[in-house]
């Protein structure tokens, strides 16, 4: 499968990253959450749920590997395209530089979501989907305004 994965033109991965995962983060995984995401209180509902929520997200990263599987084998067949975004306007950008991708996403402060939500969320699906692959854990390198950079080594 790692081979499979890695075998994937870069514009194939990137497209993936940046429309499916994005896709599944805001529909799938956002409102399974949400009851938290008003959440404010510092010693909280958030912080005493943190780690389960991360194990949550690391388990939904290992399912949604199968979109990756199926999006792959339409691409061989072509008959790969694109799903259709509807939620917001927001972007993944995906960049690699020698052996690594760096995954800059968004937060969703402005809907009321704490960013620390989103990160422990896209975190947790990012380590799953790797694990999936026997990769290492992605590491944040960069927390930037409403953006954070994660880097996954290949």
């Amino acid at each position: 499968m790692k081979t499979l994965y890695f075998s994937l033109p870069s514009v194939m991965l990137k497209k993936i990253l940046e429309e499916e995962f994005l896709d599944h983060f805001e529909r799938e995984i956002l409102p399974r959450f949400s009851i938290l995401a008003l959440e404010q209180d510092p010693g909280g509902v958030f912080l005493e749920l943190k780690e389960d929520i991360r194990k949550s997200a690391v388990i939904n990263g290992m399912t949604f590997i199968h979109s990756f599987q199926e999006s792959w084998l339409n691409f061989l067949i072509g008959e790969w395209r694109p799903k259709s975004r509807l939620l917001t306007a927001k972007s993944i950008t995906v960049t690699k530089k020698e052996q690594s991708l760096y995954i800059m996403i968004p937060d969703w402060t402005e809907q009321g979501i704490s960013k620390d939500l989103t990160t422990t969320l896209l975190d947790g699906l990012l380590e799953g989907i790797l694990g999936t692959f026997h990769l290492e854990a992605p590491e944040i390198v960069e927390e930037r305004g409403i953006f954070t950079t994660w880097r996954i080594r290949i």
